[in-house]
């Protein structure tokens, strides 16, 4: 009995050390993206003296362009596009705990509705250790509430897994990631970049592909935060 508490205290201590890295590289990733979205916008500025005076005079008639202007994004309007980093952690509240770290890219289709394709890497919970696991999966998403700071929404979508082993144990190798969730967006300061985070439920399965009896699957409730940058 204790060696099985051990065993799980490690698992969950090993699990809770990859979540930080993961938010750790996200973190990093998010900050240079934004030195690098800094450094582009410092090349921009005109060089000569007079360009930059006759810039800083008032357009009378009203002609400037909207895309230079230096305006924040109107996040969830048609055709924004959005490159968010970010990690989640998930458990079934008994005995097994997955976690992973995303790419996203997604794109509004219409005003408030946004699509998106999303590439994962898993470290997935089977007994005495993580195996690893890589995801491709495609979401739609409806931000139901919006202002200038604040989207909530609801999401649902569908992935396939490819895992080091098969999982959960007597399962399969290759899974589906059906998800369903509620989260939100939060503007970071004067930044254009996003806060995201969220929940939702966490499902791995074979779709019985091999039969009943080796399809054992595994339902949990997931949390994630990641941050979207316009792209």
């Amino acid at each position: 009995m204790s060696k099985d508490l051990s065993m799980a205290q490690s698992r969950r201590l090993r699990l809770l050390d990859f979540a930080a890295q993961l938010g750790f590289v996200a973190f990093s990733a998010h900050g240079q993206v934004l030195d690098w979205s800094a450094r582009v916008a410092s090349f921009q500025q005109p060089a000569d003296p007079d360009v930059a005076a006759d810039s800083a005079q008032p357009d009378l008639d009203g002609a400037g362009d909207p895309a230079l202007a230096d305006t924040p994004i109107d996040f969830g309007l048609a055709g924004g596009a959005w490159l968010t980093f970010g990690a989640g952690v998930a458990s079934n509240l008994v005995d097994a705990e997955d976690a992973y770290g995303f790419v996203q890219y997604s794109k509004f289709i219409a005003d408030d509705f946004e699509w998106a394709v999303e590439l994962g890497g898993w470290a997935l919970d089977e007994p005495g250790e993580y195996d690893p696991g890589v995801s491709v999966s495609s979401i739609f998403r409806w931000h139901f509430y919006r202002d200038e700071t604040w989207t909530t929404f609801a999401d649902a979508g569908v992935g396939v897994l490819l895992a080091g082993d098969k999982v959960p144990e007597g399962g399969t190798n290759f899974n589906f990631l059906p998800r369903v969730g509620v989260g939100a967006t939060y503007r970071l300061g004067e930044s254009n970049a996003r806060l995201i985070g969220g929940v939702r439920w966490h499902h791995i399965s074979n779709a019985r592909i091999l039969g009943n009896d080796s399809n054992p699957g595994r339902d949990g409730a997931m949390l994630y935060l990641g941050v979207s940058i316009p792209f």
